[in-house]
């Protein structure tokens, strides 16, 4: 289960991100929490399937550099232990870390407190170079990404996009053929 969970800049407390929609306590992913019209779903199969789909979708989604911030979980700690283990995340390798913040979150279906990082300000071209990496098979760190006007979840099997509904139905004509539609009426 993933847990992902936004901060909220003025006082520094876990909030969902509500601008989408989507309550990212909810152990289900952002996908399966918006109506169809406010997402899509792009298998990373179709993206080795065509090299050029990664790089057109970028380029309508940012057709300029942006700047996007990331959250993900970079460690958990034991109800019985001082101690927090952190994951050996790597991101260094691809997003330049300089602006981010911690915070430590009980979650009680696993009995156990979670390290959620974000990092703000991450280039729109760092985060293209690492979609391409997972596409190409490297571990997945299970991150979100979110933008003024979309949130992005990467796993290592889909790319989820949610946003509004005009931006939706635009990405489906423009990739009519490209994007996945199995749990669409879900």
């Amino acid at each position: 289960m993933v847990i992902i969970i936004f901060c909220e800049e003025a006082s520094g407390r876990m909030i969902p991100a509500n601008t989408f929609g989507v309550d990212m306590t909810n152990a289900a992913t952002p996908y399966f929490q918006v109506v169809k019209d406010n997402r899509i779903r792009f298998g990373l199969e179709t993206f080795r399937q065509h090299p050029g789909l990664a790089k057109s979708l970028f380029h309508h989604l940012f057709p300029i550099e942006e700047k996007l911030d990331m959250t993900f979980i970079s460690g958990y700690q034991d109800i019985d232990s001082t101690r927090v283990r952190r994951e050996k995340l790597n991101l260094r390798r691809f997003f330049k870390i300089n602006n981010w913040s911690n915070e430590v979150v009980w979650e009680e279906e696993m009995s156990g407190y979670f390290v959620f990082s974000t990092v703000k300000n991450v280039k729109s071209s760092a985060f293209f170079r690492y979609t391409l990496k997972m596409v190409v098979g490297h571990t997945s760190l299970y991150i979100c990404f979110v933008h003024r006007d979309f949130l992005f979840y990467i796993s290592s099997d889909v790319l989820d996009i949610v946003a509004n509904a005009h931006t939706i139905r635009r990405l489906k004509d423009l990739f009519p053929e490209m994007y996945d539609t199995f749990y669409e009426d879900e």
